[in-house]
């Protein structure tokens, strides 16, 4: 047992994580339909009594689709609790063991958008949202491309052993991984020709932010693709990958690289990022990440004002 991970585990504070990634490794070992019907069980249960999530991801997607009735808008949110739910069955097979042979049915779309962009010979900034496939993303685009480098850029836990578990998880993917405070790095990785999945979505407040539209609501959006992609030359290529219905199977997508961008305009190229999210979200809705406050921080608002009535950090 390497050294890291046996201090980690003598820490009581660490325990019950513990016991958690003990429990995530046991129930991998399940078929994998029965796991995905297991989950999304268990996503109804998360529903009910996980509130204060349950009202951000209400919040949320009454701003984002403003026709939607409430009760489409509660139907959506309770699927998107099963939706994360499942993604418990991914983080597993991502982390501990994926089963021999599982992706041999993946639907690839547009691979030949990221032949064109590798082509250039500046790297590719592999554009990703939060979506709850997210940490199962690099496993099924190495099955396919095993020969391609990609380095994936990373938020830390708070939690020091889930922080473990992941990266050491990813990087039976991956080719490295980055801490976002490290852009030296992604800069490094691009300019040797590589690939670097950075997923921009999260609203980080205002410092090195713009505020363009999100959906139908103003979001503050980071302006560090646009910065990279000026700095390195490498083209912009949006990646989604959605969990098929019924248990059967992934669909990994490509879109064309971002024209004109970067454009030197920062609230333009934010727009044209936020554009391509949007249409990947659109493609399975209920898959992305809702619970996460994208709004917290307005213009001439209070932070979080959006969220008062939620009680949720």
């Amino acid at each position: 047992m390497p050294n890291h991970l046996s201090s980690l585990l003598t820490k009581p504070s660490n325990w019950p994580s513990a016991a958690l990634m003990a429990m995530l490794a046991l129930f991998n070992r399940l078929p994998y339909s029965l796991k995905v019907n297991l989950c999304a069980t268990l996503g109804l249960l998360v529903h009910r009594i996980a509130k204060k999530r349950r009202e951000v991801a209400r919040v949320n997607v009454r701003l984002c689709f403003p026709d939607m009735s409430p009760k489409e808008v509660d139907a959506f949110v309770k699927r998107s609790f099963q939706d994360w739910t499942i993604a418990l069955v991914e983080i597993g097979m991502g982390w501990f063991n994926m089963p021999e042979g599982f992706l041999d049915s993946l639907e690839v779309i547009g691979v030949e958008n990221l032949k064109v962009a590798l082509g250039k010979g500046k790297g590719v900034i592999l554009l990703a949202g939060h979506f709850s496939t997210m940490d199962f993303s690099t496993a099924i685009f190495r099955q396919q491309f095993p020969e391609l480098p990609v380095h994936i850029v990373y938020r830390d836990q708070k939690n020091a052993l889930i922080n473990h578990y992941m990266n050491t998880g990813r990087l039976k993917y991956a080719t490295s991984v980055i801490p976002k405070s490290n852009m030296r790095s992604v800069m490094r990785c691009l300019r040797k020709g590589e690939i670097v999945w950075y997923a921009p979505d999260h609203d980080f407040g205002p410092s090195n932010s713009v505020f363009v539209p999100f959906f139908a609501q103003t979001a503050a959006t980071l302006t560090t693709t646009s910065k990279l992609a000026q700095l390195t030359g490498s083209p912009v290529v949006m990646m989604s990958q959605y969990r098929k219905s019924a248990a059967q199977g992934y669909s990994l997508r490509f879109f064309p690289a971002l024209e004109n961008f970067p454009s030197g305009d920062d609230e333009a190229d934010a727009r044209a990022v936020n554009c391509v999210i949007e249409e990947a979200i659109l493609g399975a809705p209920t898959q992305y990440m809702w619970i996460h406050k994208r709004f917290k921080t307005q213009p001439d608002l209070p932070s979080q004002a959006l969220y008062k009535s939620t009680g949720s950090t």
